[in-house]
Order: structure tokens, then sequence, then C-alpha cells
């Protein structure tokens, strides 16, 4: 899905203070500043970037609880083509296709917008913590959520409705969250700060009525921030607290991994891996019936670790990976991006330029491209094969100023 730019409210990237009135009905220093013109505050950390690569537009994210859209041409910060004020406080977590961009904050906020003009569609309500992990398949119109109150959530985006609950095998703050929804069974990964993580599987047995299965995987040697997935080659990339990558597989299931239907007598008491389903199918009449009513599953360990990547010396917060390719980009609180060779496990180069914890990573692997977001507030452009900076600006300030890229 592709955005028609001509439909778009926005001004060509300029080198001095933007015009009063942005388009959305809200004033550049009133979205910028909170209604202040000092700007003296420092800027807003960009805290989450999501790409559009069919128009190579760039979602951002931003602490103050705003988002922008950037048009990127010829690996530079083009055009700012939007902003609006998404939710009160920071956003968390951002998802764009087409016209379409999701958006996920403090206190379970998780709403969807229309992207040409800054409109909310709908909210979409159930999370209770601050939502940090959203992956949203556009053609299925499909979404997935993951929150600080460990839930994790399925969201049909053509109503907003919530399709299911999955609750059990994470008992902290879910950090990262990934989707398949091409093929049958629909398969999740999400991970955890406590160490897990699991691939669930959704079989859609009855209209409406999803029947779950999981794998929890076990062995992370540290809080898990983030993940990159590959469901067909089955293997991961998972960034830790320590700094460290886990790159590692797992295994189908097999006869360790035993399920129950809900109408099943039978309780499996397994410890931190029950999945309850929450009511469905308002449609088709059906009722699931009481919350712990649901699927169990025991867990499995099963899988290996392929290797250990180290480089960071700090959180690493942001992971995206093209397994194909053999490549992966990660993002650290050590201020760094380092770009591997996963066929080699090997670090093939590192991007300096942040000025503090960069939060945010998007790849476009056919334009060998990197976008990147940190808590200086800078959004940069990078070149994926030689890590060479391209441009960068700061993207919510009260003058965007154009830079010219040092490179040392």
């Amino acid at each position: 899905m592709s955005c028609d730019l001509s439909c778009w409210s926005g001004a060509t990237r300029v080198r001095s203070p933007r015009p009063d009135d942005c388009g959305f009905g809200i004033s550049f220093a009133e979205a910028v500043l909170g209604g202040t013109k000092t700007g003296k505050s420092p800027p807003p950390s960009v805290a989450a970037v999501s790409l559009d690569l069919s128009a190579s537009i760039a979602a951002v994210g931003c602490s103050d609880g705003n988002v922008m859209l950037w048009k990127v041409v010829d690996d530079s910060l083009e055009q700012c083509i939007g902003f609006w004020r998404a939710h009160d406080e920071a956003v968390r977590s951002v998802a764009l296709g087409g016209s379409q961009v999701v958006t996920g904050g403090r206190g379970g906020q998780l709403r969807l917008w229309n992207a040409l003009n800054g409109s909310i569609v709908f909210p979409m309500e159930g999370h209770e913590g601050d939502v940090l992990a959203l992956d949203v398949d556009f053609d299925r119109q499909r979404a997935c959520s993951g929150a600080s109150d460990s839930s994790l959530k399925v969201w049909d985006l053509t109503d907003g409705s919530l399709l299911c609950s999955l609750n059990g095998c994470h008992d902290a703050q879910l950090t990262g969250v990934q989707i398949s929804f091409g093929d049958r069974p629909w398969r999740i990964a999400s991970c955890c700060v406590d160490s897990v993580f699991t691939i669930w599987e959704l079989d859609e047995k009855v209209p409406g009525v999803f029947v779950h299965e999981a794998i929890v995987i076990h062995g992370a040697n540290a809080a898990v921030f983030c993940l990159a997935v590959d469901f067909s080659q089955r293997k991961a990339l998972l960034g830790c607290r320590d700094g460290s990558i886990i790159y590692r597989t797992w295994q189908p299931k097999d006869s360790s991994t035993k399920a129950v239907s809900p109408d099943d007598s039978v309780t499996h008491a397994v410890e931190a891996s029950t999945i309850t389903v929450d009511a469905l199918s308002e449609a088709t009449g059906e009722i699931m019936g009481q919350s712990d009513r649901g699927l169990h599953a025991e867990p499995n360990s099963s899988g290996d670790i392929i290797s250990e990547l180290g480089g960071h010396q700090d959180c690493v917060r942001a992971i995206s990976a093209n397994f194909d390719l053999d490549l992966a980009v990660s993002a650290s609180y050590d201020w760094m991006l380092i770009v591997w060779d996963l066929s080699t496990q090997s670090c093939q180069a590192i991007l300096r330029g942040h000025t503090a914890w960069v939060l945010s990573v998007a790849v476009d692997w056919e334009a060998k491209r990197i976008v990147s977001g940190g808590a200086d507030g800078m959004l940069r452009v990078w070149d994926l094969e030689n890590g060479i900076p391209k441009d960068y600006v700061y993207a919510l300030t009260g003058i965007l100023t154009a830079h010219e890229v040092v490179t040392d």
C-alpha cells in the first residue's frame, strides 16, 4: 500500500523556523514545545521508527507524544510531510503502512490514525501498562501489541476489535513482538524482561475462535529487550540488557509440547506457560467461558544457540534483521549501531553519530538504507553497505535544521 503524496499536508524541509500552522490543527510550537517558544528544552527522544518501504516514508514516534512523517529521498531526510499530537505522554511504539499509522503509548493507549490528515480513526482499549511492543500486518489488517503489564493482544484494524489476548508465558513487561499472519498457523514471537522468548501458534479452528499453542524457549542470559525473527527458518536474534545478542534457533513443537482444548476437563498445572483465552466470538454467539479455561502448554526448551554476538557495551534496545541476506542491524544504549554479518556472526560496521542512547532502528534492505532514532532527538540515515552517515535532523525542535554530515 503506497501513499499518494499529493494528499499530504506538509512542507519541504527548511533551514528556518516552521510556519505556525502545521496543517493538522495544532501549531508547530504547541506540537514541539508544549506551547512554549523558548526552545530551551532538550529535544524529545526519537523512541520509535517505522518505514513504509513502498513510499520511502519514515514514521517517528517521540517522547513528547508527537508523531512525525518524513519523506526519505536519495538517503536524505528531504521532506517533513506531517506531524500531530498522538498521545498526551510518550509514544513508545509506532507502525506505518500506507495511509495508516498505529501508535502505542503510556497507560495502555493504542491508537489507529489516518496518516493523511493526522486524525484518529479509533482507539484500541485493553492494555493497562505502557504499549512497548507493536507489529502490524497492514495487508491483513491485523496488529499485535505487547505492554508493560505483560499482556499480549491481537487486534482487528478494520474495526479496532480485540481478537484475542495471550497470557501466562510472561510475568514481566513485554518488550518485543513480531507476527507472521501469511500462512496457517498464524505465528507470533514475543520477548520479555523475564528472559523468556515465546513462539505462539494460532489456529482458527472455529470462525472467530482461536486455539493457542506455545513453545517457550529459555536461554537468554539477561533481560530481553528486542527481537528479530524468521519464522520459516526458525531463527531469532534476541537483544539483551547486558549488551549481548543471542542468535539461536528453535525446534518445531513435538510431544513435549502438550495442549488441550478449552473444553477438556484436564488441567495441566504448568508454571510460567499457562495460556488463557479471552472471549473472542460475539459474532458467532459463542462464549469461551471463564478466563482460566484456556489452553495449557508445557514449556519447551529445545533449540540451539548458534552464537552470542558481542560488541555492544550496554542494553540492545532495537534490532532489525534480514536472515535471507544474513544481515542485521542493532541499536544500543551505548550510542552505537552495529551492522552484523550473520553468516560469520561478526561485526561488519560500527555506526557512530548519536550522542545519547539509540532507541530505534528500521532498515530498507533493498535501498540499503538504515534509519535510526535516539534519545538525543536525532533522526539519522545511514548507508547499510559501508556504515557511512548520510543525513540527520533533530526530529522535533523549534527549528528543523538541515545539517551537513561530518564523517570522522
